[in-house]
């Protein structure tokens, strides 16, 4: 069987799949190395990317039986996220959106400091993030108590 690439169909499912793909090892790097895509909106672009396209895809090809259990996974894995106290939800929401940055300084070399939140019950964080050429690096997280000096 001979795949066609110049019909608009499999030029879209193969660009979800590389979309896919890259989400895939951006999330496997951050766990096992600490390290995202370079770019702090770089991640978010790509989320909202693969977000935007999925519906497209459920469309494109709804007839096939792959589509439709992939669209039951993604319905149950949202329904999901909602039962305990939507947590995970606001987590991706916060993540994905830049909303969880509270704050950022880019210091020499490099190098940000940024003070971030991505969940809705935890305390801000203290990270430490060396901008690399194609991947961040947090070289650095405190999750102690942030205190502010206010004394002047």
């Amino acid at each position: 069987m001979k795949i066609d690439f110049r019909t608009k169909e499999t030029r879209l499912i193969t660009f979800y799949l590389i979309i896919s793909a890259l989400m895939i090892l951006n999330l496997c790097l951050f766990v096992s190395a600490r390290m995202s895509l370079a770019g702090y909106w770089s991640d978010r672009i790509l989320f909202w990317i693969w977000v935007f396209t999925t519906p497209f895809i459920i469309i494109l090809c709804w007839k096939k039986l792959f589509t439709k259990i992939y669209f039951g996974l993604l319905m149950i894995t949202l329904i999901l996220s909602f039962l305990p106290m939507a947590i995970p939800f606001f987590a991706i929401f916060l993540s994905a959106s830049g909303e969880g940055r509270i704050n950022h300084f880019n210091l020499d070399n490099n190098m940000r400091i940024q003070i971030v939140n991505y969940g809705i019950l935890g305390r801000p964080r203290v990270q430490v993030v060396k901008d690399n050429f194609l991947f961040d690096q947090i070289k650095y997280e405190d999750q102690d108590e942030i205190q502010k000096n206010d004394s002047t």
